[in-house]
């Protein structure tokens, strides 16, 4: 209803999303002269006095989308009870599609969750080729529609202004995932024998280290956004593990480790990255020296597993008309 009003007074029709930083590159100057963008959460909002987990608060929500009658919802995922009023919402409403961005690399390129397998969206936006052909291929035989637009934060950058710098220095950055156990104990290992070797070692403690696992000790700890971080000049090194950040230390053109120590499931060292990267976790006791570590460093390595993961792409919903 709204929808269509806007549609034929302005020429602009309606996206509800959620804000997410992969989201709000796509909410761009040029995509406002075609559309008009608003948080879903605002909705969501005037059916809180039905109950947080009510079914009658979800039929209030359906509503609401009647009444907005969105062209699209744009989100990061499909997995909670709510993306699914969405999915099916949509495949009511004929002229209304679900969109979902790729959010961010999985497991080091391996989507470990079943969950995150199976779409239950209209449309997925993906980083590259090589996640179209994953999720298709796990979604054979759905009319789900998978389009390549690269990642939205990279799109707003010109990778070209970064270089990697000829002198390695002596500043390494850690951003890793949560850890514990054995694969702690192997961190603070190699961090300390990092330092020996007269290295400055900082650590980006993830957000969910301290609730999943224990909080570290022994680490000097920085805060800040990652992004902000790298694209500064401060470090030399950025040292990951399975995560999104391994990606991003690389596209601001920074050298990087990748130190996942071994777990009960292989997709910590069997997945995307350990096929183009040496895993500093399987030899940091034989690294003794700074030139030692600087050799073992490789930028081919890291933009042959950049260019498989990511592809180039321009931030613009026209491609879903």
């Amino acid at each position: 209803m709204l929808n269509s009003l806007l549609r034929f007074f302005t020429g602009r029709e309606i996206i509800l999303y959620t804000r997410h930083r992969q989201t709000l590159p796509l909410i761009n100057n040029e995509t406002k002269k075609k559309y008009f963008f608003a948080q879903y959460t605002l909705l969501w909002k005037l059916t809180f006095p039905f109950g947080r987990n009510s079914s009658l608060r979800y039929r209030v929500m359906a509503i609401f989308l009647n009444i907005v009658s969105p062209k699209y919802i744009l989100d990061v995922n499909w997995i909670m009870k709510y993306h699914t009023l969405f999915y099916v919402w949509c495949k009511k409403s004929r002229n209304s599609k679900y969109v979902v961005v790729q959010h961010g690399i999985y497991a080091a390129g391996i989507i470990t969750e079943m969950s995150h397998r199976f779409t239950k969206c209209d449309v997925m936006l993906c980083w590259s080729d090589y996640f179209k052909e994953v999720l298709s291929g796990y979604n054979q035989g759905k009319k789900t529609k998978f389009y390549v637009i690269g990642n939205p934060v990279y799109n707003q950058y010109d990778r070209n202004s970064f270089e990697y710098k000829k002198d390695i220095g002596n500043k390494i950055l850690i951003a890793i995932s949560p850890m514990g156990g054995e694969r702690l104990r192997k961190l603070t290992e190699f961090k300390n024998n990092l330092e020996s070797m007269n290295f400055t070692v900082n650590i980006k403690e993830h957000p969910l280290q301290s609730s999943m696992e224990k909080p570290l000790t022994g680490f000097n700890k920085i805060t800040g956004d990652l992004y902000t971080i790298l694209t500064s000049d401060e470090y030399d090194i950025v040292m990951c593990d399975t995560s999104t950040s391994l990606l991003d230390a690389i596209f601001f053109k920074k050298y990087v480790m990748f130190f996942s120590p071994e777990n009960t499931t292989i997709h910590y060292t069997d997945n995307i990255y350990s096929k183009h990267l040496r895993n500093f976790a399987d030899e940091y006791i034989s690294i003794n020296t700074k030139q030692d570590l600087q050799s073992k460093l490789n930028i081919s390595d890291q933009e042959n597993l950049f260019s498989q993961l990511v592809s180039p792409g321009v931030n613009n919903l026209n491609m879903l008309n």
